[in-house]
């Protein structure tokens, strides 16, 4: 069997168990009252919340982890996390009204020079610290699929999840839709988006009691 067979063959059944969550959760809030659906998903509201929630008890995972030699990399991987919290917190546009991850941003020219410099450095470093983990842990992570770990599948499901979010966002740019249209795809994408620090947390979890066990020679 080729390596992709493989790797889909195992984690096919836990990625379409996630799609099925999301669009039933999806499908919720189309049929609840519409204001308290618009409620759960808006800014500030607790299904972002409970992302960045996820998210920063990741992070802690990680840190220990990193902190009891459980996993070497937990500290680049627990800064990440971070990462992803503040951006669910929207700190992008925290500060200016143009996201710093944006071309038109360093363009911009009631931004003060400094603040491009220092925003520029700030998500030059972030790039680089997601690359670097990514190229480290790659291949160990394809590996663990292909053994059928299960920390490995939850991870590579939680990966998948950040590119369906990411096409979820950019479906309908582009294209005139109407109000309705719109807030529907707002709660098909935050239901998309929880599902990642979902996955993530799960392999973490999956990870540290899998460890805990060899260490034990259980």
């Amino acid at each position: 069997m080729s390596s992709l067979k493989l790797i889909l063959k195992n984690i096919y059944k836990t990625l379409l168990i996630g799609v099925f969550v999301v669009i039933a959760l999806g499908l919720i809030l189309v049929y609840i009252p519409r204001e308290l659906a618009i409620e759960l998903v808006d800014e500030d509201g607790p299904v972002e919340t409970a992302q960045v929630i996820l998210y920063f008890t990741a992070a802690i995972l990680c840190f220990t982890f990193k902190a009891r030699n459980m996993w070497d990399r937990g500290l680049n991987a627990g800064l990440i996390f971070i990462v992803f919290a503040l951006r669910e917190l929207d700190f992008q546009v925290k500060f200016t009204d143009i996201s710093v991850t944006r071309t038109k941003f360093y363009f911009a020219p009631d931004v003060p020079l400094e603040t491009k410099i220092i925003a520029g450095i700030i998500v030059i470093g972030i790039i680089w610290l997601i690359n670097s983990f990514a190229w480290k842990n790659f291949k160990s992570l394809i590996n663990g699929v292909k053994d059928n770990k299960i920390w490995s599948i939850l991870a590579m499901n939680g990966i998948i999840f950040i590119f369906l979010a990411i096409e979820v966002d950019i479906s309908l740019r582009g294209f005139e839709v109407n109000k309705e249209r719109e807030i529907i795809k707002s709660f098909f994408e935050e239901m998309t988006e929880m599902a990642i620090p979902i996955y993530f947390l799960a392999a973490l979890i999956t990870y540290g009691i899998s460890f805990s066990k060899s260490r034990r020679g259980l």
